[in-house]
């Protein structure tokens, strides 16, 4: 049988004699009959179009005739009417969407969706899913509907058995469930590691958003390795997909002294229900360092220390901020975290001996207190950490760290205060052979200082290549959320080139005292693009977004770091420039001073006039040597800071001694 208006083709294979063939055939309206359409040779064919009723038909050559045969007519079962009603979760906040025919549809994950049909009585249907299928039931009003939750993408389809077995299929579907992503929360001001006195209030603010609203922020933080604090910074009583919050550390209100740090996160749950997801921001640190007043600056003869402790700090806070990244990790990847962790530590541990070891024998066995108990006390929490670590309590091995930190920041203030108390040459005696040291040399001799603010400014220029890059792939994935498997792993390659190049990056400004906040965010902008490539190696298009949003938020900060470290090198630079101008000032005046007695002379001695000329000529070479080291930084700085630039030109123009270190000076602090 076929369904009612159905169109019916006939094809014939005449096997022997008359290539000739007709359809005869009796329907309600009588007997009728037709020359069939050659096809090819021995083929013919013939189509029924919009049949109505049944009919029977055969088929006769001039010679032969075939048996009748029967086409049955039945009215298939049909749609009469179609709602299907899409309700978000309560905690969207979005309005149900209602679609009153089959079409492509989507909605978040956790949606109810409520299929109801109508058709004629006696018509059974079913929902046809892609894992499985089930009955749709009668309806108080007479119709049929079905129900499920959205959990995952899905390909509907409903069809329609009649009574006599007669199926019709309803058009495929393609519901779209999207998730619920994680809120996304960073530190905005100051974003970066901070040094304060106690006397001062250190300000953070912060942004929380999330695609479905916000429902708390808090700030997490604890003091030198002690009890962690939470303060709760904000809790919308009203949908908000993006919450600014602030607070500030007052030192001296918090009875904090001098080698206290505060390390601080915060922290984001969004409204999802019924459990919330939540996320934090990367770790930050406050240090505290002591206010050298002018006698312990002054200090006595004696023999300085010398000890750089940084890179030790540097490792045990990221080795902090590690253990922090170990929180949310299961199984086999939080198991081997925690094992390179305990490595990390244990190296970092032999490295905190060998320092020691270092001061012991550089001061003949003679180790000032309280150098060696810091020592050990760093020993000590580094061990605890160790063994917490191997137990696998990743939480409880935070605390030791940051104890053996404070201590590490104790030890560097303790090193500070021997630095500015220095035993040995009094500072006019140490001023006096610096100045010797300069008129000695060449006063346009930069070349490090021009190396550190190229090698700044080539990063730079990298940085913004990345950040591009990101913000195109950023959008190939915006306008990509359902890509093929083959699409996806083509953006997953794409992210996987800028992680290498941002991770290349980030190492190199690790080796730059200058960039190292820069650096801190271009490795976090790594990782985030490592999670993305993760995410779309398994065709999750919509999370790889979310991660290179957080990628190229992280990339906009390091560029800004970056910005400031070549301002700050630019002052440095402009700063020794002035210096040198100032000593060129001073034995330029010298110099006139002795040329002006020679003249008062009556008859100068040729020893004194051949000398002066000689000192005048050397004065000449220093000016034209500073005044080529200042054109050259004149050019370096064009582009990043043309009003400078003007003012350097200005003052090369006129190259008036003095007045060449007052314009230096001042191009230095406005750079500041």
């Amino acid at each position: 049988p076929l369904p009612v208006h159905s169109d019916a083709r006939l094809d014939v294979l005449i096997r022997r004699w008359e290539q000739q063939a007709d359809v005869e055939y009796v329907d309600a309206e009588g007997k009728h009959s037709f020359r069939m359409n050659p096809a090819t040779e021995s083929h013919f064919s013939f189509t029924f179009y919009d049949l109505t009723s049944a009919l029977r038909y055969r088929i006769v050559t001039p010679s032969l005739a075939s048996p009748w045969c029967d086409v049955a007519i039945y009215t298939p079962p049909s749609f009469e009417a179609v709602e299907i009603t899409l309700s978000p979760p309560e905690y969207t906040g979005l309005e149900p969407l209602v679609f009153n025919e089959f079409q492509d549809m989507s909605a978040p994950v956790g949606s109810r969706a409520e299929v109801n049909i109508r058709s004629q009585p006696g018509v059974r249907a079913e929902l046809h899913r892609t894992r499985a299928w089930q009955p749709l039931e009668n309806d108080t009003l007479g119709g049929l509907e079905a129900e499920f939750v959205v959990d995952q993408d899905d390909t509907l389809s409903v069809w329609l058995v009649d009574a006599a077995g007669h199926e019709v299929h309803g058009p495929d579907i393609t519901l779209t469930a999207r998730p619920d992503l994680p809120p996304v929360v960073d530190i905005v001001e100051p974003r970066k590691d901070v040094q304060a006195q106690v006397e001062e209030t250190v300000q953070i603010t912060a942004r929380a958003s999330d695609d479905y609203g916000v429902r708390r922020v808090a700030l997490t933080y604890a003091v030198s390795g002690g009890p962690r604090q939470s303060i709760l910074l904000a809790a919308p009583t009203e949908r908000a997909v993006e919450q600014n919050v602030a607070h500030a550390f007052a030192i001296a209100d918090m009875g904090l002294e001098p080698g206290d740090v505060i390390s601080y996160v915060v922290s984001v749950a969004d409204n999802r229900e019924p459990d919330a997801q939540e996320a934090r921001s990367d770790v930050y640190f406050i240090v505290i360092r002591p206010k050298l007043d002018e006698k312990e600056q002054e200090g006595n003869e004696g023999e300085q220390m010398k000890l750089d402790l940084s890179a030790i700090i540097a490792e045990a806070k990221r080795l902090i901020r590690y253990t922090w990244d170990l929180l949310p990790l299961e199984n086999e990847e939080r198991s081997s975290g925690l094992s390179q962790l305990g490595r990390d530590l244990r190296d970092l541990r032999v490295e905190v001996r060998k320092t020691f070891n270092e001061v012991v024998k550089a001061s003949g066995g003679m180790v000032p207190p309280p150098l060696p108990e810091l020592f050990g006390a760093v020993d000590l929490e580094l061990g605890d950490a160790i063994a917490l670590s191997e137990e696998a309590k990743a939480d409880d091995a935070i605390a030791p760290q940051e104890r053996a930190l404070a201590h590490l920041i104790k030890l560097e203030n303790e090193l500070m205060k021997n630095a500015m108390k220095s035993k040995g040459k009094g500072k006019s005696e140490q001023q006096q052979e610096q100045n010797q040291e300069q008129k000695e040399k060449d006063p346009g001799e930069q070349s490090s200082g021009q190396d550190a603010l190229q090698a700044l400014k080539n990063a730079l220029q990298k940085a913004q290549d990345l950040a591009e890059q990101q913000d195109r792939l950023n959008r190939s994935m915006e306008q990509s959320p359902q890509a093929s498997p083959e699409a996806a792993a083509g953006l997953a390659e794409k992210q996987e080139g800028i992680r290498q190049g941002t991770e290349t990056l980030a190492e190199a400004l690790a080796g730059m005292q200058q960039a190292q906040t820069a650096a801190r965010d271009m490795g976090g902008a790594a990782r985030e693009m490592g999670r993305g490539s993760d995410r779309l190696g398994q065709n999750d298009v919509p999370t790889a977004e979310r991660h290179g949003k957080r990628a190229a938020n992280l990339l906009g900060a390091a560029l800004s770091d970056l910005q400031d470290a070549i301002r700050k090198a630019a002052a440095e630079r402009l700063g020794k420039l002035a210096e040198a101008a100032r000593q060129l000032a001073d034995a330029q005046r010298q110099a006139a001073d002795v040329s002006r007695e020679l003249e008062d002379m009556p008859e100068p001695p040729e020893p004194q006039l051949k000398q002066a000329e000689t000192t005048q000529r050397g004065l000449n070479e220093q000016a034209d040597a500073l005044r080529q080291a200042v054109e050259r930084t004149a050019a370096d700085m064009e582009e990043q800071f043309p009003e400078v630039t003007e003012a350097i030109t200005e003052a090369t123009r006129e190259l008036d001694k003095e007045g060449l270190k007052q314009d230096l000076a001042r191009a230095a602090n406005a750079l500041l």
